[in-house]
């Protein structure tokens, strides 16, 4: 039992303070895998705590929460404690709790991850399996056509894909399989599995061990890797399912919706660049700039609840401010802000470059508002944004810096899915000026992707202002 949760301990979405919470991952994660099976007995509350370094209020918590969910019960009396139980019913309830702590683009990296993980794994085991090794898998793949239950199917799944890692010979890659697996089978269990999907399943596992037993590396890797992204899609698919439902609306309704939140947010940026700009040119006092600095970037943060952090970055630190030229504020808790300190030293190890970042770069240049992303923020923001920023120009032309704001992924999703959604019978993508995928209202397109603009069948609708470059993609669904 130990040695199964340390395995498993460094894998999950929950904040390492939550004990009470990592617990309850733990323990339904070793379930999903077969790592626990139903009728195994926790240990005692005293040795149990131990092993975890958890208080007994703590896991007494943590006890409460499972049983309540129907994943153990306690028993009394001579030979009792607390028992693992498990039922169809009790993982989809799990699945849709936990697919609420991920948005579609967590799910699209976890995919990422997984493919990239499983898909070696199966091109190493391509090149160092041996015989034994093939009888092993071709035993799991009868195992896995002889499961009578959705439960049974998801298991031999993990435990197929967890094997590949084994024959790899590779300890880190096995290692790093558990820990894809934890996260991926409590969702892929939650999901209902018809018989055609559970063959599908298993036909894909036996074209993954022909290409093994045959040698050929590059196929069984992108077998692997393609096996992955279907069974990530399917995730994506549930998860988008979860969204409100809103009435239905045609495309220039919702063409009209999203410009009108990208107009005004980047019409308020460029007014706030413009009054900071206003008393960088006056030479006003250090102390009123620094006051309306948090004025302005607090108002943003007001004004846009999907606005991660907003501020203002000069292109040379105000008089006085000793090289300081990241004035950027950020949500903490629910009404209150904080300021996010950044390394701007250059050759220091954290040593943050925007003047690199396009969000800068082009609004020096072309003088206008601009937008960049989806990108991922490294060692600035530290997350998955979309950033639009207005360039501080002076009267006379010069370019102090600019005035933006960070949105992050998951809130652009949550706003505008559902709009997405609303419009039958149609796949929609919002993307940028390259057209890579921001927001998609199929899990065919996640945020980073590219849209293929030569593929027949799509129609686009220019959004918002020129200079942000923003794209609808639109056409009908595809089967």
């Amino acid at each position: 039992m130990k040695n199964v949760l340390e395995t498993l301990g460094a894998s999950l979405p929950i904040a390492a303070g939550d004990r009470s919470a990592r617990l309850i991952g733990l323990l339904s994660s070793a379930i999903a895998l077969g790592l626990l099976q139903t009728g195994d007995k926790l240990p005692p509350e005293n040795q149990l705590a131990d092993m975890l370094d958890v208080s007994i209020p703590t896991l007494r918590e943590a006890l409460a929460e499972l049983r309540a969910d129907g994943v153990i019960e306690t028993r009394r009396g001579r030979g009792g404690g607390s028992f693992l139980v498990d039922s169809p019913e009790n993982w989809q309830q799990r699945g849709a709790r936990l697919l609420e702590r991920y948005s579609v683009a967590d799910l699209r990296d976890l995919g990422d991850e997984a493919s990239a993980v499983l898909g070696r794994a199966a091109g190493l085991a391509a090149e160092r399996a041996n015989a034994a090794d093939i009888r092993r898998l071709r035993d799991m793949l009868r195992t896995s056509s002889e499961a009578t239950s959705e439960d049974q199917a998801a298991i031999s799944n993990s435990r197929f894909h967890i094997e590949l890692a084994v024959i790899s010979q590779s300890m880190y890659l096995t290692q790093a399989t558990v820990q894809m697996q934890s996260r991926l089978a409590p969702l892929l269990r939650a999901s209902p599995r018809s018989s055609a999907r559970m063959d599908s399943t298993h036909r894909a596992h036996e074209e993954i061990v022909d290409a093994i037993e045959m040698r050929r590396t590059q196929r069984a890797a992108a077998l692997a890797g393609g096996h992955l992204d279907a069974a990530i899609r399917k995730i994506i698919t549930d998860k988008l399912a979860t969204m409100p439902q809103l009435p239905e609306r045609g495309i220039e309704q919702v063409a009209a919706s999203l410009e009108e939140f990208f107009t005004d947010l980047s019409t308020f940026l460029e007014a706030e660049a413009a009054q900071l700009a206003g008393l960088l040119g006056a030479g006003s006092e250090s102390e009123r700039i620094l006051t309306s600095i948090h004025a302005l970037a607090t108002a943003t943060l007001d004004r846009f609840e999907s606005a991660a952090g907003a501020g203002p970055i000069f292109d040379a630190s105000p008089e006085g401010q000793d090289g300081d030229c990241l004035y950027w504020w950020i949500r903490s808790v629910p009404g209150l802000y904080e300021r996010r300190l950044m390394d701007t030293v250059a050759g220091t190890e954290k040593f943050y470059d925007f003047r690199a970042n396009p969000w800068f770069q082009q609004a020096q240049e072309r003088r206008v508002p601009v937008l960049q992303g989806p990108y991922i923020d490294y060692l600035g923001y530290d997350a998955y944004l979309v950033t639009v920023s207005a360039p501080m120009l002076g009267e006379d032309g010069d370019f102090y810096g600019v005035f933006g704001a960070d949105l992050e992924l998951e809130s652009l999703e949550q706003a505008f899915l559902p709009l997405l959604g609303s419009v039958p019978g149609s796949e929609l993508v919002l993307a940028d000026a390259s057209a890579r995928v921001i927001l998609a209202s199929s899990s065919r397109w996640s945020s980073g992707q590219r849209i293929d603009q030569s593929v027949p069948g799509w129609s686009v609708v220019p959004l918002a202002s020129e200079s942000l470059g923003l794209q609808l993609f639109y056409r009908e669904a595809q089967a």
